[in-house]
Protein backbone atom coordinates (compact mmCIF):
# COMPACT_ATOMS: atom_id res chain seq x y z
CA UNK A 1 0.00 0.00 0.00
CA UNK A 2 2.98 2.26 -0.51
CA UNK A 3 1.17 4.37 -3.12
CA UNK A 4 -1.32 5.47 -0.44
CA UNK A 5 1.10 6.30 2.35
CA UNK A 6 0.73 9.92 1.25
CA UNK A 7 -2.62 11.57 0.96
CA UNK A 8 -3.63 14.67 -0.92
CA UNK A 9 -5.19 17.82 0.53
CA UNK A 10 -6.64 18.58 -2.91
CA UNK A 11 -3.44 19.02 -4.95
CA UNK A 12 -0.91 18.98 -2.12
CA UNK A 13 0.65 15.72 -0.97
CA UNK A 14 0.28 15.29 2.78
CA UNK A 15 1.69 12.54 4.92
CA UNK A 16 -0.92 10.27 6.49
CA UNK A 17 0.04 11.77 9.85
CA UNK A 18 -0.72 15.26 8.56
CA UNK A 19 -4.07 14.23 7.13
CA UNK A 20 -4.95 12.47 10.37
CA UNK A 21 -4.24 15.70 12.21
CA UNK A 22 -6.45 17.55 9.76
CA UNK A 23 -9.24 15.02 10.14
CA UNK A 24 -9.03 15.21 13.92
CA UNK A 25 -9.29 18.96 14.18
CA UNK A 26 -11.72 19.85 16.99
CA UNK A 27 -15.29 20.16 15.85
CA UNK A 28 -16.36 23.76 15.18
CA UNK A 29 -16.90 25.46 18.51
CA UNK A 30 -18.93 28.65 18.78
CA UNK A 31 -16.62 31.29 20.12
CA UNK A 32 -17.13 34.05 17.55
CA UNK A 33 -13.57 35.38 17.63
CA UNK A 34 -12.28 38.07 15.31
CA UNK A 35 -11.82 37.13 11.66
CA UNK A 36 -9.75 40.24 10.98
CA UNK A 37 -6.64 39.62 8.87
CA UNK A 38 -3.65 41.68 9.96
CA UNK A 39 -2.14 44.34 7.67
CA UNK A 40 0.29 42.76 5.24
CA UNK A 41 -1.84 39.67 4.83
CA UNK A 42 -4.51 38.78 2.29
CA UNK A 43 -6.74 41.72 1.43
CA UNK A 44 -10.38 40.60 1.24
CA UNK A 45 -12.58 42.98 -0.72
CA UNK A 46 -15.79 43.99 1.01
CA UNK A 47 -18.12 44.28 -1.95
CA UNK A 48 -20.94 42.13 -3.33
CA UNK A 49 -19.42 38.96 -4.72
CA UNK A 50 -20.62 39.61 -8.28
CA UNK A 51 -18.89 43.02 -8.22
CA UNK A 52 -15.71 41.28 -7.13
CA UNK A 53 -16.07 38.86 -10.05
CA UNK A 54 -16.25 41.90 -12.33
CA UNK A 55 -13.10 43.31 -10.73
CA UNK A 56 -11.31 39.99 -11.21
CA UNK A 57 -12.14 40.08 -14.91
CA UNK A 58 -11.18 43.74 -15.27
CA UNK A 59 -7.79 43.11 -13.66
CA UNK A 60 -7.35 39.76 -15.47
CA UNK A 61 -6.56 38.09 -12.15
CA UNK A 62 -7.96 34.84 -10.73
CA UNK A 63 -10.44 35.21 -7.88
CA UNK A 64 -10.02 33.34 -4.59
CA UNK A 65 -13.13 33.02 -2.41
CA UNK A 66 -12.85 31.78 1.17
CA UNK A 67 -16.03 30.27 2.61
CA UNK A 68 -15.68 30.53 6.38
CA UNK A 69 -17.51 30.73 9.67
CA UNK A 70 -16.61 33.05 12.56
CA UNK A 71 -17.76 30.24 14.88
CA UNK A 72 -15.34 27.71 13.36
CA UNK A 73 -12.17 27.10 15.35
CA UNK A 74 -10.32 25.88 12.26
CA UNK A 75 -11.24 29.13 10.45
CA UNK A 76 -9.96 31.11 13.41
CA UNK A 77 -6.66 29.25 13.31
CA UNK A 78 -6.32 30.15 9.63
CA UNK A 79 -6.18 33.88 10.41
CA UNK A 80 -2.48 33.53 11.25
CA UNK A 81 -1.86 31.98 7.82
CA UNK A 82 -3.88 34.60 5.97
CA UNK A 83 -2.07 37.33 7.92
CA UNK A 84 1.39 36.05 6.96
CA UNK A 85 3.34 38.50 4.78
CA UNK A 86 4.44 35.81 2.31
CA UNK A 87 0.83 34.81 1.78
CA UNK A 88 -0.25 38.44 1.57
CA UNK A 89 2.42 39.28 -1.01
CA UNK A 90 1.44 36.33 -3.22
CA UNK A 91 -2.25 37.14 -3.09
CA UNK A 92 -1.79 40.85 -3.75
CA UNK A 93 0.25 39.99 -6.81
CA UNK A 94 -1.66 37.03 -8.20
CA UNK A 95 -5.28 37.09 -6.97
CA UNK A 96 -8.35 39.12 -6.19
CA UNK A 97 -9.75 37.83 -2.88
CA UNK A 98 -13.20 37.65 -1.30
CA UNK A 99 -14.91 35.99 1.66
CA UNK A 100 -18.36 34.55 2.19
CA UNK A 101 -19.84 33.52 5.57
CA UNK A 102 -21.04 29.92 5.54
CA UNK A 103 -24.03 30.69 7.77
CA UNK A 104 -25.66 32.94 5.16
CA UNK A 105 -28.28 31.39 2.89
CA UNK A 106 -26.92 33.61 0.12
CA UNK A 107 -23.60 31.79 0.40
CA UNK A 108 -25.26 28.41 -0.07
CA UNK A 109 -27.21 29.77 -3.04
CA UNK A 110 -23.94 31.09 -4.47
CA UNK A 111 -22.19 27.74 -4.01
CA UNK A 112 -25.08 25.94 -5.67
CA UNK A 113 -24.98 28.38 -8.58
CA UNK A 114 -21.26 27.80 -9.11
CA UNK A 115 -21.53 24.05 -8.41
CA UNK A 116 -19.10 23.93 -5.51
CA UNK A 117 -19.41 22.10 -2.21
CA UNK A 118 -17.56 22.78 1.03
CA UNK A 119 -16.73 19.44 2.72
CA UNK A 120 -15.21 21.36 5.65
CA UNK A 121 -14.25 24.90 6.60
CA UNK A 122 -12.50 27.02 5.67
CA UNK A 123 -13.06 26.20 2.03
CA UNK A 124 -11.05 27.94 -0.68
CA UNK A 125 -12.33 28.03 -4.25
CA UNK A 126 -10.44 29.65 -7.11
CA UNK A 127 -11.96 31.09 -10.30
CA UNK A 128 -10.50 32.19 -13.60
CA UNK A 129 -11.04 35.84 -14.55
CA UNK A 130 -13.90 34.57 -16.72
CA UNK A 131 -15.63 33.10 -13.67
CA UNK A 132 -14.87 29.40 -14.23
CA UNK A 133 -13.83 27.19 -11.30
CA UNK A 134 -10.15 26.32 -11.68
CA UNK A 135 -9.34 24.86 -8.25
CA UNK A 136 -10.81 24.11 -4.82
CA UNK A 137 -9.17 23.17 -1.54
CA UNK A 138 -9.37 22.51 2.16
CA UNK A 139 -6.09 22.71 4.01
CA UNK A 140 -4.37 22.73 7.39
CA UNK A 141 -3.59 26.16 8.90
CA UNK A 142 0.04 25.98 7.77
CA UNK A 143 1.72 28.76 5.80
CA UNK A 144 3.87 26.55 3.58
CA UNK A 145 0.98 24.24 2.85
CA UNK A 146 -1.32 27.10 1.93
CA UNK A 147 1.31 28.71 -0.29
CA UNK A 148 1.68 25.42 -2.14
CA UNK A 149 -2.10 25.10 -2.55
CA UNK A 150 -2.23 28.66 -3.87
CA UNK A 151 0.58 28.06 -6.37
CA UNK A 152 -1.08 24.82 -7.46
CA UNK A 153 -4.33 26.71 -8.04
CA UNK A 154 -2.72 29.22 -10.39
CA UNK A 155 -0.70 26.66 -12.37
CA UNK A 156 -2.69 25.45 -15.42
CA UNK A 157 -0.90 22.10 -15.32
CA UNK A 158 -1.55 21.26 -11.66
CA UNK A 159 -4.86 23.04 -10.93
CA UNK A 160 -8.01 21.01 -10.49
CA UNK A 161 -9.53 22.19 -13.77
CA UNK A 162 -6.82 20.17 -15.55
CA UNK A 163 -7.60 16.91 -13.73
CA UNK A 164 -10.03 15.72 -16.44
CA UNK A 165 -7.30 16.12 -19.08
CA UNK A 166 -4.79 14.27 -16.96
CA UNK A 167 -7.28 11.47 -16.41
CA UNK A 168 -8.15 11.25 -20.12
CA UNK A 169 -4.43 11.08 -20.88
CA UNK A 170 -4.15 7.97 -18.74
CA UNK A 171 -2.83 9.23 -15.40
CA UNK A 172 -3.82 6.71 -12.75
CA UNK A 173 -1.40 7.34 -9.89
CA UNK A 174 -3.18 6.57 -6.60
CA UNK A 175 -2.49 10.00 -5.16
CA UNK A 176 -3.83 11.66 -8.31
CA UNK A 177 -7.03 9.60 -8.12
CA UNK A 178 -7.48 10.63 -4.49
CA UNK A 179 -6.85 14.22 -5.47
CA UNK A 180 -9.31 14.04 -8.36
CA UNK A 181 -11.92 12.30 -6.22
CA UNK A 182 -11.86 15.11 -3.67
CA UNK A 183 -11.90 17.79 -6.35
CA UNK A 184 -14.87 16.07 -8.01
CA UNK A 185 -16.69 16.09 -4.68
CA UNK A 186 -15.90 19.78 -4.15
CA UNK A 187 -17.16 20.65 -7.63
CA UNK A 188 -20.26 18.46 -7.33
CA UNK A 189 -19.17 16.10 -10.10
CA UNK A 190 -20.71 13.00 -8.56
CA UNK A 191 -20.24 10.82 -11.62
CA UNK A 192 -16.50 11.49 -11.78
CA UNK A 193 -16.12 11.00 -8.04
CA UNK A 194 -17.75 7.58 -8.37
CA UNK A 195 -15.55 6.69 -11.33
CA UNK A 196 -12.15 7.63 -9.94
CA UNK A 197 -12.83 6.30 -6.44
CA UNK A 198 -14.01 2.99 -7.85
CA UNK A 199 -10.84 2.78 -9.92
CA UNK A 200 -8.69 3.69 -6.93
CA UNK A 201 -10.25 1.21 -4.50
CA UNK A 202 -10.31 -1.72 -6.90
CA UNK A 203 -6.56 -1.37 -7.41
CA UNK A 204 -5.73 -1.68 -3.69
CA UNK A 205 -4.55 -4.82 -1.88
CA UNK A 206 -6.63 -6.60 0.75
CA UNK A 207 -4.88 -4.87 3.67
CA UNK A 208 -6.14 -1.50 2.43
CA UNK A 209 -9.66 -2.33 3.63
CA UNK A 210 -10.08 -1.40 7.28
CA UNK A 211 -6.90 0.70 7.35
CA UNK A 212 -6.72 4.23 8.67
CA UNK A 213 -6.13 5.49 5.15
CA UNK A 214 -9.30 3.78 3.93
CA UNK A 215 -11.24 5.34 6.82
CA UNK A 216 -10.00 8.83 5.96
CA UNK A 217 -10.96 8.29 2.32
CA UNK A 218 -14.44 7.23 3.42
CA UNK A 219 -14.69 10.30 5.62
CA UNK A 220 -13.25 12.92 3.28
CA UNK A 221 -13.95 11.78 -0.26
CA UNK A 222 -16.30 8.83 -0.71
CA UNK A 223 -19.76 9.51 -2.16
CA UNK A 224 -20.69 6.12 -3.62
CA UNK A 225 -22.47 3.68 -1.32
CA UNK A 226 -21.81 0.85 -3.80
CA UNK A 227 -18.05 1.37 -3.90
CA UNK A 228 -16.31 -1.79 -2.57
CA UNK A 229 -14.81 0.25 0.26
CA UNK A 230 -18.21 1.65 1.28
CA UNK A 231 -19.66 -1.86 1.26
CA UNK A 232 -16.74 -3.08 3.37
CA UNK A 233 -17.51 -0.36 5.91
CA UNK A 234 -21.23 -1.25 6.01
CA UNK A 235 -20.47 -4.94 6.45
CA UNK A 236 -17.66 -4.45 8.98
CA UNK A 237 -18.66 -1.46 11.13
CA UNK A 238 -16.91 -2.84 14.23
CA UNK A 239 -13.59 -3.03 12.38
CA UNK A 240 -13.58 0.74 11.87
CA UNK A 241 -14.59 1.77 15.40
CA UNK A 242 -10.95 2.07 16.44
CA UNK A 243 -10.68 5.21 14.31
CA UNK A 244 -13.41 7.10 16.17
CA UNK A 245 -12.34 10.39 17.68
CA UNK A 246 -13.90 11.76 20.92
CA UNK A 247 -14.37 15.12 19.21
CA UNK A 248 -16.55 13.52 16.56
CA UNK A 249 -14.18 14.58 13.80
CA UNK A 250 -13.84 12.29 11.96
CA UNK A 251 -17.32 11.03 12.78
CA UNK A 252 -18.03 7.47 13.94
CA UNK A 253 -18.15 4.78 11.25
CA UNK A 254 -21.92 4.40 11.68
CA UNK A 255 -22.38 8.08 10.86
CA UNK A 256 -20.20 7.82 7.75
CA UNK A 257 -22.03 4.71 6.55
CA UNK A 258 -25.42 6.26 7.31
CA UNK A 259 -24.43 9.35 5.34
CA UNK A 260 -23.50 7.29 2.29
CA UNK A 261 -26.77 5.35 2.39
CA UNK A 262 -28.83 8.49 2.95
CA UNK A 263 -27.07 10.25 0.07
CA UNK A 264 -28.10 7.38 -2.20
CA UNK A 265 -31.72 7.64 -1.02
CA UNK A 266 -31.73 11.42 -1.56
CA UNK A 267 -29.88 11.46 -4.87
CA UNK A 268 -31.60 12.41 -8.16
CA UNK A 269 -31.21 8.77 -9.22
CA UNK A 270 -33.44 7.68 -6.34
CA UNK A 271 -36.51 8.73 -8.32
CA UNK A 272 -35.78 5.85 -10.66
CA UNK A 273 -34.77 3.18 -8.15
CA UNK A 274 -36.40 -0.23 -8.37
CA UNK A 275 -38.18 -1.55 -5.28
CA UNK A 276 -35.42 -4.14 -5.02
CA UNK A 277 -32.83 -1.36 -4.82
CA UNK A 278 -34.76 0.49 -2.10
CA UNK A 279 -35.14 -2.71 -0.09
CA UNK A 280 -31.39 -3.26 -0.48
CA UNK A 281 -30.67 0.21 0.94
CA UNK A 282 -33.08 -0.42 3.81
CA UNK A 283 -31.15 -3.59 4.55
CA UNK A 284 -27.91 -1.59 4.64
CA UNK A 285 -29.41 0.76 7.23
CA UNK A 286 -30.41 -2.18 9.38
CA UNK A 287 -26.98 -3.77 8.97
CA UNK A 288 -25.22 -0.71 10.44
CA UNK A 289 -27.56 -0.77 13.43
CA UNK A 290 -30.47 1.48 12.47
CA UNK A 291 -33.68 0.26 14.11
CA UNK A 292 -35.78 -1.65 11.53
CA UNK A 293 -38.81 0.59 12.08
CA UNK A 294 -36.69 3.68 11.60
CA UNK A 295 -35.13 2.15 8.49
CA UNK A 296 -38.63 1.43 7.17
CA UNK A 297 -39.77 4.97 7.87
CA UNK A 298 -36.80 6.39 6.01
CA UNK A 299 -37.34 4.27 2.92
CA UNK A 300 -41.10 3.73 2.71
CA UNK A 301 -41.75 6.67 0.38
CA UNK A 302 -39.03 5.56 -2.04
CA UNK A 303 -40.27 1.98 -1.91
CA UNK A 304 -43.90 2.88 -2.55
CA UNK A 305 -42.87 5.20 -5.39
CA UNK A 306 -40.89 2.33 -6.91
CA UNK A 307 -43.94 0.05 -6.73
CA UNK A 308 -45.96 2.68 -8.56
CA UNK A 309 -43.37 2.75 -11.36
CA UNK A 310 -43.42 -1.04 -11.46
CA UNK A 311 -47.24 -1.05 -11.58
CA UNK A 312 -47.27 -3.16 -8.42
CA UNK A 313 -50.09 -1.35 -6.62
CA UNK A 314 -50.89 -4.26 -4.31
CA UNK A 315 -47.32 -4.23 -2.99
CA UNK A 316 -47.50 -0.47 -2.40
CA UNK A 317 -50.73 -0.89 -0.43
CA UNK A 318 -49.26 -3.76 1.59
CA UNK A 319 -46.15 -1.69 2.38
CA UNK A 320 -48.19 1.18 3.80
CA UNK A 321 -50.51 -1.20 5.66
CA UNK A 322 -47.47 -2.80 7.29
CA UNK A 323 -46.15 0.60 8.28
CA UNK A 324 -49.32 1.83 9.97
CA UNK A 325 -49.73 -1.38 11.95
CA UNK A 326 -46.27 -0.92 13.45
CA UNK A 327 -45.83 2.85 13.70
CA UNK A 328 -48.31 5.42 15.07
CA UNK A 329 -48.17 7.91 12.22
CA UNK A 330 -49.07 11.56 12.71
CA UNK A 331 -52.00 12.83 10.66
CA UNK A 332 -49.91 14.79 8.10
CA UNK A 333 -48.32 11.48 7.04
CA UNK A 334 -51.75 10.03 6.28
CA UNK A 335 -52.56 13.12 4.21
CA UNK A 336 -49.26 12.91 2.37
CA UNK A 337 -49.45 9.21 1.52
CA UNK A 338 -53.14 9.37 0.62
CA UNK A 339 -52.24 12.12 -1.83
CA UNK A 340 -49.38 10.04 -3.23
CA UNK A 341 -51.70 7.13 -3.91
CA UNK A 342 -54.44 9.34 -5.32
CA UNK A 343 -51.97 11.16 -7.55
CA UNK A 344 -49.44 8.55 -8.62
CA UNK A 345 -51.00 5.11 -8.33
CA UNK A 346 -51.03 3.35 -11.72
CA UNK A 347 -54.55 1.91 -11.23
CA UNK A 348 -57.68 2.17 -9.08
CA UNK A 349 -57.22 -0.89 -6.91
CA UNK A 350 -55.72 1.08 -4.02
CA UNK A 351 -58.60 3.56 -3.72
CA UNK A 352 -60.62 1.53 -1.15
CA UNK A 353 -57.49 1.27 0.98
CA UNK A 354 -56.95 5.02 0.74
CA UNK A 355 -60.49 5.55 2.07
CA UNK A 356 -59.81 3.07 4.88
CA UNK A 357 -56.55 4.82 5.85
CA UNK A 358 -58.26 8.22 5.89
CA UNK A 359 -61.10 6.96 8.05
CA UNK A 360 -58.54 5.54 10.46
CA UNK A 361 -56.85 8.94 10.67
CA UNK A 362 -60.16 10.78 11.09
CA UNK A 363 -60.99 8.58 14.07
CA UNK A 364 -58.20 10.24 16.04
CA UNK A 365 -59.80 12.73 18.43
CA UNK A 366 -56.76 15.02 18.16
CA UNK A 367 -57.17 15.70 14.44
CA UNK A 368 -57.53 19.44 13.84
CA UNK A 369 -60.12 21.02 11.50
CA UNK A 370 -57.32 21.84 9.06
CA UNK A 371 -56.17 18.22 9.03
CA UNK A 372 -59.77 17.01 8.74
CA UNK A 373 -60.25 19.25 5.71
CA UNK A 374 -57.15 17.81 4.02
CA UNK A 375 -58.17 14.24 4.84
CA UNK A 376 -61.71 14.73 3.54
CA UNK A 377 -60.32 16.22 0.34
CA UNK A 378 -58.22 13.10 -0.24
CA UNK A 379 -61.20 10.94 0.69
CA UNK A 380 -63.26 12.73 -1.95
CA UNK A 381 -60.54 12.14 -4.51
CA UNK A 382 -60.38 8.41 -3.68
CA UNK A 383 -64.16 8.11 -4.07
CA UNK A 384 -63.95 10.03 -7.36
CA UNK A 385 -61.35 7.59 -8.63
CA UNK A 386 -63.71 4.72 -7.77
CA UNK A 387 -66.56 6.59 -9.55
CA UNK A 388 -68.54 6.63 -6.29
CA UNK A 389 -70.18 9.96 -7.02
CA UNK A 390 -72.24 10.42 -3.87
CA UNK A 391 -69.35 9.53 -1.57
CA UNK A 392 -67.09 11.96 -3.47
CA UNK A 393 -69.65 14.78 -3.25
CA UNK A 394 -70.26 14.21 0.46
CA UNK A 395 -66.53 14.17 1.28
CA UNK A 396 -65.80 17.23 -0.87
CA UNK A 397 -68.61 19.17 0.80
CA UNK A 398 -67.25 18.27 4.24
CA UNK A 399 -63.74 19.29 3.16
CA UNK A 400 -64.98 22.73 2.10
CA UNK A 401 -66.96 23.24 5.31
CA UNK A 402 -63.96 22.27 7.43
CA UNK A 403 -61.69 24.55 5.40
CA UNK A 404 -64.08 27.44 6.06
CA UNK A 405 -64.13 26.61 9.78
CA UNK A 406 -60.32 26.54 9.84
CA UNK A 407 -60.22 29.85 7.92
CA UNK A 408 -58.15 28.32 5.12
CA UNK A 409 -57.92 29.56 1.56
CA UNK A 410 -60.97 27.74 0.20
CA UNK A 411 -60.35 28.02 -3.54
CA UNK A 412 -58.79 24.56 -3.81
CA UNK A 413 -61.68 23.03 -1.87
CA UNK A 414 -64.26 24.90 -3.94
CA UNK A 415 -62.58 23.60 -7.10
CA UNK A 416 -62.80 20.08 -5.67
CA UNK A 417 -66.54 20.47 -5.00
CA UNK A 418 -67.08 21.68 -8.57
CA UNK A 419 -64.97 18.81 -9.91
CA UNK A 420 -66.94 16.07 -8.16
CA UNK A 421 -70.31 17.74 -8.80
CA UNK A 422 -69.53 17.52 -12.49
CA UNK A 423 -69.32 13.73 -12.35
Amino acid sequence: MTRLTHFLCVSLLLSLTALTAFAQQPAPAPHGGSMHVKPGGVVFLEQPIEKIFDLSKAQNKPLMVEVYSPNCQHCQEFITVLSDKRVGDLYKQAFVSARLPYEDKATHDWMAKHKVFAPSLPFFVYFTPDGEVMHAANCNPDVEMFLNVSKTAINPTTQGANYPNRYRNGERDANFLIDYGLYAKMTRDTTMNFTVMNELVRAQPAEFYGSQTSYLILFRIMMDVDNPLSQHLINNIALYKKYENPSGNPPPPVAIADGLITAALMSPKASGYSSERVIQLRGMLEKIGVDPLSATGRTVFAEISAYFREKATAKAVARFDTLITKVPLATPYYVFFANQFNTHSPDLTDAPSVVRWIEKALADAKVTPTEQAELQAERAEAFRRMNQKEGAKEAAKKALQLAQTAKLDTKRFEDLVNKVNAL
